[in-house]
């Protein structure tokens, strides 16, 4: 994860909501490549308690579409907005 500059977090739609950081999510494959990335406003407390801006997170939802990112258990949780999909295909194997 990464902050956001000024110009980014003010297009993100929406209101911003006190508490909350504006951030871009990367969601990252196995070999630490970025598999697809989004923007949010994340709640402050769950973006602080990522070290180095690495750390766990639950999705839930279309990735082409607005999805949830939420701290593990769901207890913070915001709507990620995608970027654009990247040029070629990714598959991505969830295990559960």
């Amino acid at each position: 994860m990464q902050a956001l500059t000024r110009a980014e977090a003010q297009a993100l739609p929406g209101h911003k909501r006190t508490g909350t950081t504006a951030v871009r999510v990367h969601l990252l494959a196995r070999n630490g490549a970025v598999v697809r990335s989004g923007k949010t406003r994340l709640p402050t407390e769950l973006y602080k308690a990522m070290t180095d801006g690495i750390g766990t997170v639950w999705i839930c939802g279309d990735l082409r579409q607005p999805y949830l990112v939420a701290a593990p258990g769901g207890t913070d949780w915001a709507y990620c907005h995608p970027d654009a999909p990247p040029a070629s295909k990714v598959h991505i194997t969830i295990r559960i």
